[in-house]
Parts: C-alpha cells; sequence; structure tokens
C-alpha cells in the first residue's frame, strides 16, 4: 500500500538522520540506546509483521501493516525529538574546538612579533 509506504519513508529518514549523530556520541547512554533500538528492534517487529501478512486475510494484513506503521512513527518521532539535543551538543563540541584553535593562533599582544 502507497500510503503505508509513504509513512515508512518518512521513519527511514528520520532514522537515517538520528543514527549518524547518535553514533558519535557512545557515551550517551540515551543516544545509545535509541540507536540499538532502531538498529535491533525495528527489524524485529518488521520481520514478525511479515510473517503474519503471510497468513492474513486482506483486511488482516491492512490491519497489521497500519499498526506496524504506527509503531514505526513512535520510534521515528522520538528520534526526531531526540535529534535536536544531539546535535546542539555535537555543534558545542565544535565551538569548544574553535575557542582552542582560536586561544592557540591569537597573536599575543605582549610578543615582539
Amino acid at each position: 500500500d502507497r500510503r503505508i509506504r509513504g509513512r515508512v519513508a518518512i521513519v527511514r529518514a528520520r532514522c537515517e538522520r538520528f543514527l549518524p549523530i547518535a553514533d558519535r556520541l557512545p557515551l550517551d547512554p540515551d543516544a545509545v540506546e535509541m540507536a540499538r533500538l532502531i538498529r535491533t528492534k525495528i527489524p524485529e517487529i518488521i520481520e514478525t509483521c511479515l510473517g503474519h501478512c503471510r497468513l492474513a486475510t486482506e483486511t488482516e494484513r491492512r490491519i497489521l501493516l497500519d499498526n506496524l506503521a504506527a509503531s514505526l512513527e513512535a520510534v521515528g518521532d522520538d528520534a526526531e525529538r531526540r535529534r535536536p539535543a544531539l546535535m546542539q551538543r555535537l555543534t558545542v563540541d565544535f565551538e569548544v574546538q574553535r575557542a582552542d584553535l582560536a586561544q592557540r593562533t591569537a597573536q599575543d599582544p605582549l610578543s615582539p612579533i
């Protein structure tokens, strides 16, 4: 169903935006746990749902897939909510590095050069 595929595509995009940021913060337990959930639990629930769909009627299959999409959307929404805070942490690290470089390369006003 095209509608379900569209919903799942949005979830995939959200997770793909989240994972690289989470991977750069390996000491953040929430980011690590969310990344693990995305990488392991999502494939598991999809496989389970598809297994049930093989045995289901068309109506049951539609319900199963709609419920799957809703569960995946909850994960995607959570990843999207968490991403800005994680990105901000990466940005803070970047700004600290920039300040360090600026300090190291600043002209010393007392230097004769």
